[in-house]
Parts: C-alpha cells; sequence; structure tokens
C-alpha cells in the first residue's frame, strides 16, 4: 500500500509540491508516508485505514512538523480537505473536527 501511495503522488510532499526531496540511491525523490487518519484508530472504522486514500507521501520537514510541530493542524486540515472524498470513496468518513482530536490525544505529550 505505501509503495503504490508514494508512486501515486509521483514521490512528491503531497502538503507542498515544491518542497524539496532529496534523491534515493534508486533515483526517486524521497518522501515518507504518513497515515492521514492514525491506525493506532484501525478499531474505529468499519473499514480499513492501510489503504492508499489513507496514505500521504510527505517531505520528511512536513511528516516531522505533524507530529511536533506548531503547524501540524494547518497541514493535516488541507491534507484532510484534499482527500475527504477519496477517504468517502474507500468508506471512511471523519469530520476535521474528530481528526484533529485524535491528532490532539496522540501527540499531546511529544
Amino acid at each position: 500500500m505505501a509503495l503504490y501511495a508514494l508512486a501515486n503522488a509521483e514521490h512528491k510532499c503531497e502538503n507542498n509540491m515544491d518542497h524539496y526531496c532529496f534523491q534515493r540511491r534508486n533515483g526517486l525523490p524521497y518522501t515518507e508516508v504518513h497515515h492521514l487518519i492514525p491506525l493506532c484508530y484501525y478499531d474505529d472504522f468499519k473499514n480499513s485505514l492501510d489503504v492508499p486514500e489513507n496514505i500521504v507521501s510527505l517531505c520528511s520537514s512536513c511528516h516531522n512538523e505533524i507530529h511536533y510541530g506548531l503547524n501540524a493542524d494547518a497541514i493535516i486540515t488541507k491534507l484532510y480537505y484534499e482527500r475527504k472524498e477519496k477517504l468517502k470513496e474507500a468508506g471512511i468518513e471523519i469530520s476535521l473536527e474528530k481528526l484533529l482530536k485524535m491528532y490532539e490525544s496522540i501527540f499531546k505529550t511529544k
């Protein structure tokens, strides 16, 4: 799933396609996979969260910003609105408010 999601995003940062991504040894830009809806909430959903619709490609900086940065909510919100319909097509429905609360719960101690 992860490799498919990276290839589908053309190995670019989905938060900002202009972000620099260094080249891997295989020649492809380096990006990291991130589950927009965290997998630790797997049991809260009828359908799998480990699907391409829930996996985003991010540069290292944006990925770390989501986990540790002050700008996390803005990135999550942007990605949410870009993925909302795809998630719905995959049978995954969630509000932005609920998604942000999930992140707040996970990362409040970091």
